[in-house]
C-alpha cells in the first residue's frame, strides 16, 4: 500500500506531465503564488508532514488532493441531504451521481444562501464576480463555473459553515491516516 508521500510524488509526475501538455499556468486552476489553501497546514501537521518542506509542485499536489477530497466529502453531505428528492424522483445510483456533479456548485451557493450570511450580491463581491454570473450557476443555468470561481465559493462556504469543514477534515485526516 502506497504512503502518503508516495502518493504525492506519483501526483507529482501526473502533473508535471499536465502542465507540460497543457494545463499552463498554475492560476487557471485557482493557485497563487505564496498562498496556501488555509486547512492544508493544519492537515499536513497531523499526517506528520512539514509544508515548509515541500516543494512548490508537492504543495500544489496537496492542496489539489485535499481540493478534491473535500468536495467529494461535500457530495456525500448533499447525497444525503438531497436523498427524499432522489427518491422521489426514483433515481439510481448513477443518476444521483450526475445530478450532484452536475449541480454542485449550485448546490453549494444556495446553503450559502441559507445561511442568511450572504446574499447573491455578497457572493459576487466575495468571488469577484458579477451577481449574473453567481445567479446564472445558483438557478442551473450555468451548471459547470471555472475551476477558480467554484474554488472561491467554496472557501466562501467554508466560512460560513466552519464546523462542517471541520468534520470533513477530519474524516479526510482520518482516512490519509488509516491508510498510511
Amino acid at each position: 500500500m502506497f504512503t502518503l508521500i508516495e502518493k504525492l510524488l506519483s501526483s507529482i509526475y501526473k502533473l508535471k506531465f499536465l502542465i507540460k501538455v497543457g494545463l499552463g499556468n498554475l492560476k487557471d486552476i485557482g493557485y497563487q503564488e505564496g498562498k496556501n489553501m488555509p486547512a492544508t497546514e493544519p492537515l499536513c501537521n497531523v499526517i506528520g508532514l512539514k509544508p515548509h518542506n515541500l516543494s512548490r509542485e508537492e504543495f500544489i499536489v496537496l492542496e489539489i488532493e485535499l481540493f478534491v477530497s473535500v468536495c467529494e466529502e461535500l457530495k456525500e453531505i448533499l447525497k444525503t441531504h438531497y436523498k427524499d428528492y432522489f427518491r422521489f424522483m426514483k433515481f439510481n445510483e448513477e443518476m444521483e451521481k450526475v445530478m450532484l456533479e452536475d449541480n454542485f456548485i449550485r448546490f453549494v451557493i444556495n446553503d450559502i444562501l441559507l445561511t442568511e450570511e450572504y446574499s447573491l450580491q455578497g457572493i459576487a463581491h466575495y468571488t469577484q464576480t458579477t451577481e449574473d454570473v453567481i445567479e446564472d450557476v445558483a438557478s442551473g443555468l450555468n451548471p459547470a463555473p471555472s475551476l477558480p470561481l467554484s474554488r472561491r465559493i467554496i472557501d466562501l462556504h467554508r466560512s460560513v459553515r466552519p464546523n462542517l469543514y471541520r468534520e470533513i477534515m477530519k474524516k479526510i485526516t482520518t482516512e490519509y491516516l488509516m491508510s498510511g
